[in-house]
């Protein structure tokens, strides 16, 4: 039986919005969010918050904000530190489940991707590591894997892991070195060196004091 595609609306998401933005939220995602949270995605200070509409329901979301690179090393172990340039995270992406498989989800990334300032050259968001529908998506989006976070989410007082996916925009870097990388390296880096000077000042000491 063919399902017929659902016409669907694109809305600019705000606090009018906030019934229909917690219901899908509380079938969407195993997180419990603070009144807080939700002031935060539904004002002004989220540049992101778009909402797709099946007649007057709200079926789907995606919101993002731009960060710095340095908030992205901070909150996503991002490594990207080109100041220059700004980078965009995705909070959150939710679709109702008798509105999933019909394409909303891919339609609300590639909004966001299409309206992105040329500025922004990397994407990245967290998705639950037992998450599989949502990888398997983001992975069918080309997003690539970047990282393990170690109990980031806490859901029914349980800590769970998150992976870090990323995508490279408007020329962006499309090889990034995951940060436990670059901090082993900087230690290698820097017990190399310490062990080079070490044996020139034994070096040293040797043909000048012996």
């Amino acid at each position: 039986m063919h399902c017929p595609q659902p016409n669907i609306e694109i809305v600019h998401l705000n606090e009018t919005h906030r019934e229909s933005v917690e219901s899908l939220c509380e079938e969407c995602f195993p997180i419990h969010y603070p009144d807080w949270w939700y002031n935060n995605i539904l004002s002004d200070r989220v540049q992101f918050s778009i909402g797709a509409f099946s007649d007057v329901h709200l079926v789907g979301m995606i919101v993002a904000e731009y960060q710095s690179p340095r908030e992205a090393r901070e909150q996503g172990k991002i490594s990207y530190s080109c100041s220059n340039y700004s980078v965009l995270y995705i909070i959150s992406l939710g679709v109702r489940s008798e509105y999933r498989r019909q394409g909303i989800a891919r339609k609300l990334i590639c909004l966001l991707l299409d309206s992105l300032n040329t500025n922004c050259k990397l994407v990245y968001l967290h998705v639950q590591s037992t998450n599989d529908v949502a990888i398997n998506f983001y992975q069918w989006q080309n997003f690539q894997e970047y990282s393990k976070v170690p109990g980031y989410y806490t859901i029914n007082d349980t800590p769970a892991d998150a992976l870090v996916y990323t995508y490279p925009i408007h020329g962006g870097p499309t090889e990034l070195v995951p940060w436990t990388d670059l901090f082993l390296n900087s230690i290698y880096m820097m017990y190399d060196w310490t062990y080079t000077q070490f044996q020139k000042l034994f070096s040293y000491v040797k043909e000048n004091f012996t």
